[in-house]
């Protein structure tokens, strides 16, 4: 029998442990006690969970048709169950946010809670916005939401370069891959104008992973598997090849991601 997640657990996305670990790397970069990291931790968890919860309330509609095993059209929640799961988690993440404000001093995590909190409300709201075309609908809550992502990097407190940088990266391609496949999933070709500014952005994204090498913000064995993800992801946006190819650099893109977190994280503890 297939494992059976409790109901809110379920609206966590695969993503989730790749975004802690990187709230992690963020706190040891910067050298955080302990105790300040879990509280960013706890911070990252709750506010996802609250984003995602808020998603899937005003998607609910969407989900039945795109995303279909989601709390709500699975019938595994109510969409006010879902809601005050959002507001609960939202209101938990703000406050350890708060509280690290008053016990470590740093006002970083308040400043990030509050600023994704209002880039969230607004992207999910923009999905169901009748006042927006479809095209601007998408093209403002691609760049909302790689905004949310660029700002999970510092979440852990570290604002070094190097920290800075990736969520640049990360958040760009972000954008890239939200505005080729807006809902998670490719249901039709995005027009050329589209293609375009997502292929722009993948390459800022990779020119400022090589410009950060060339300044010694990377160590070199970071350009590897940032260049090969980079790559593959690009690959992946403009859907080339069949199905079988398409595989491979999926699994090539993902284990370049796994690589970069492996090779941050051993740093990060030498």
């Amino acid at each position: 029998m297939p494992l059976m997640l409790p109901s809110p657990f379920m609206i966590f996305r695969v993503q989730a442990p790749v975004i802690y670990l990187v709230v992690v790397l963020s706190g040891l970069i910067a050298e955080e006690s302990g105790a300040g990291i879990m509280l960013s931790v706890i911070m990252a968890i709750f506010f996802s969970l609250g984003i995602w919860a808020l998603d899937d309330y005003v998607d609910r509609d969407l989900d039945i048709v795109l995303h279909p095993s989601r709390v709500i059209p699975s019938g595994a929640l109510s969409p006010r169950a879902v809601l005050g799961i959002s507001a609960l988690s939202l209101s938990i993440s703000l406050f350890s946010s708060i509280l690290k404000l008053i016990f470590f001093g740093d006002a970083i995590l308040v400043f990030i809670v509050l600023i994704e909190l209002m880039l969230g409300i607004l992207a999910v709201r923009l999905t169901r916005e009748d006042l927006l075309d479809n095209e601007s609908r998408i093209l403002l809550k691609a760049f909302l939401t790689g905004a949310m992502i660029g700002l999970i990097f510092p979440a852990g407190g570290g604002l070094s370069d190097k920290v800075i940088v990736l969520g640049l990266m990360v958040g760009t391609a972000h954008v890239a891959n939200t505005l080729v496949i807006p809902n998670g999933k490719s249901v039709k070709e995005p027009p050329i104008e589209i293609k375009l500014v997502a292929s722009s952005l993948y390459l800022a994204s990779m020119i400022s992973g090589w410009a950060a090498y060339l300044a010694g913000i990377f160590h070199k064995l970071i350009i590897i598997p940032l260049t090969s993800t980079s790559i593959s992801e690009f690959i992946l946006m403009m859907g080339v090849g069949g199905r079988a190819c398409q595989l491979r650099v999926k699994s090539a893109a993902g284990a370049g991601k796994i690589s970069i977190l492996v090779i941050l994280l051993v740093e990060a503890l030498l």
